[in-house]
């Protein structure tokens, strides 16, 4: 009973990983990679996700909710379901270029820098899916809501 108990909550969290569309056209094996190396954490309203000029030693992947992209004190974007964010920073090697703070509760999937790069050596289509940021496009991997 235990193994189908725990079976049945890994086909669970799975699904789950397949609704953030990061992960949409993942297969089964490589959502459940995802589900392996990265935990995921409720976060607070106003929580900073990260900071500009810290180093990034976590990739956080935006479940759900919205988080506000600032740079010197002014919002230049808000990010979705599916972001990622200090991925093309820990594949760069270098800080964090924006502040970005949780505008209201949002869910992340944290991954640490080694497991980032152990997700990346598994599913070398993540490294694309971020490298668009490391060519130098300053603008964010963002989905934007609607205007309230």
């Amino acid at each position: 009973m235990q193994w189908l108990e725990q079976h049945f909550e890994e086909e669970t969290q799975v699904g789950a990983l397949r609704a953030v569309p990061t992960f949409a056209e993942y297969s089964v094996e490589e959502l459940r990679l995802v589900d392996a190396l990265t935990l995921e954490l409720n976060m607070p309203p106003r929580r900073v996700l990260a900071e500009t000029g810290s180093r990034a030693n976590q990739v956080l992947f935006l479940v759900g909710g919205f988080a506000l992209v600032m740079r010197d004190s002014h919002i230049v974007g808000t990010l979705g379901p599916g972001a990622c964010i200090g991925g093309h920073e820990v594949l760069a090697d270098r800080p964090h270029e924006t502040t970005v703070t949780a505008d209201g509760p949002v869910v992340v999937r944290v991954a640490t820098e080694r497991a980032f790069l152990s997700l990346v050596e598994g599913i070398p289509r993540l490294a694309r899916q971020v490298a668009p940021r490391i060519a130098g496009d300053t603008g964010c991997d963002e989905t934007r809501r609607d205007s309230q």
